[in-house]
């Protein structure tokens, strides 16, 4: 059986999380910020528990706004506004969402990135990818219903995603 959206959803945050996980490892040392390598494993764990659809719809809801600015990889988007997607998760999970700017802006003694290009490029597909999964989630769950503000033809077209029955 085909995975619905919601459960390839879960799947890209879990790899998401992973690479959260990796990053984190490779910024603390350099951060005044540390990001707990525990909780972020913890919030792992728990979001496989959680009902996909809610998780999908929150994720939806509260980042329609952005979907241009991660289209258009604005690292300005993490920076800024990293917590009104997730702003839906417990307070230390918060906490570990608002660290994630680090990601694009921690540097290491001689001025560089500590999190290399790659790694970053890596956090675009696995949003855009989100993005994507997000659309067919509309498009097969009634797009009036919850989403009648979003343009699902327009939205489908504008980032290359086949809607799916």
């Amino acid at each position: 059986m085909k995975a619905t959206p919601s459960q390839r959803f879960v799947d890209t945050i879990d790899v998401l999380i992973e690479i959260i996980i990796e990053c984190a490892e490779k910024l603390n040392p350099y951060s005044r910020e540390k990001i707990d390598i525990v909780t972020l494993n913890i919030i792992k764990t728990g979001i496989k528990m959680m009902d996909s659809d809610i998780m999908i719809n929150n994720f939806i809801l509260n980042s329609y706004k952005y979907w241009d600015q991660i289209k258009q990889r604005d690292k300005n988007f993490f920076i800024d506004n990293a917590i009104d997607i997730f702003g839906h998760l417990s307070g230390d999970a918060m906490r570990h969402i608002d660290g994630f700017k680090n990601i694009f802006t921690c540097t290491d003694g001689k001025n560089k990135l500590v999190i290399d290009s790659d790694t970053i490029d890596s956090i675009w597909e696995g949003f855009q990818i989100l993005i994507k999964i997000s659309i067919n989630h509309i498009y097969k769950n009634n797009p009036e219903k919850n989403f009648n503000y979003i343009n699902i033809t327009n939205e489908s077209k504008k980032w290359n995603v086949q809607l799916i029955s």
